[in-house]
């Protein structure tokens, strides 16, 4: 008589064992392949369980997706986090250093960007909203700093950090600018000319002449009039009629 051999039962888990194993089968399924084409099916393959664990646990495959993001809104947070003992140009350099360093290790976090880039979802929407958040005391402390420049600080972030994005995204893909950004030489050339930007802001800061706002032709006339120039002159002068020079007497 054939031997039927019986599979070894599974060991029993714990709901948190559980959960813990969704969540790291889904990260190995991320690295692997991205958000694209995930199914519940291969989650629970991978997750050893079955699929109606999952469906008991979450509505569908989009809810499992932005459960996982939310555990990611620490991720920037403590990235942002402003350190208000340190000059700002050096806490701005250091924001930016560790921004660089741990996206290009942290390759959930890379494909959590290219995901949202790619998916016009309710959850990447929020996620990218709680980014904005997250970034916003830093926009609203180097907004402070650098009172009077001509740009000032959001958009020269904005530009900085999606650079920073970028760059490290399509470090894998070729070159850029002729710089192989996927080696450790590519990654130091970017934290150098992220420093040397930031470097710019702050000379501007340190040497700017503050702007104002240039008076109009009439409220020139008027001063010159206050100060007893003959009306000949100031028309000469602003290219008013003597009618309107002489209606600013009032």
């Amino acid at each position: 008589m054939e031997t039927i051999t019986k599979k070894p039962r599974r060991r029993r888990r714990t709901k948190v064992e559980v959960e813990r194993d969704i969540w790291a089968a889904l990260e190995k399924l991320i690295i692997k392949k991205g958000f694209h084409n995930l199914t519940i099916v291969e989650l629970s393959e991978e997750a050893q369980v079955e699929p109606m664990v999952l469906y008991n646990r979450f509505e569908n495959l989009d809810d499992i997706i932005e459960k996982y993001l939310r555990r990611y809104d620490y991720w920037l947070k403590d990235i942002s986090r402003i350190n208000k003992k340190t000059e700002p140009k050096n806490s701005l350099k250091e924001i930016i250093t560790g921004l660089i360093n741990e996206l290009y290790k942290n390759e959930i976090m890379q494909q959590i960007l290219l995901w949202g880039l790619l998916n016009k979802s309710e959850a990447t929407r929020q996620m990218s909203a709680m980014r904005e958040l997250q970034y916003e005391p830093l926009y609203n402390y180097l907004n402070e700093q650098l009172q009077g420049t001509r740009i000032g600080a959001k958009p020269i972030i904005a530009i900085i950090v999606a650079g920073v994005y970028y760059l490290i995204l399509h470090r894998k893909i070729s070159t850029f600018g002729l710089i192989n950004f996927n080696s450790e030489h590519g990654k130091q050339v970017l934290i150098d000319m992220t420093e040397e930007l930031i470097d710019q802001l702050f000379i501007e800061k340190e040497t700017v002449v503050p702007f104002k706002t240039p008076q109009s032709i009439s409220e020139v006339a008027k001063n010159m009039l206050d100060l007893g120039v003959g009306i000949k002159v100031i028309e000469l002068s602003t290219g008013l009629t003597v009618e309107e020079i002489d209606k600013l007497k009032n």
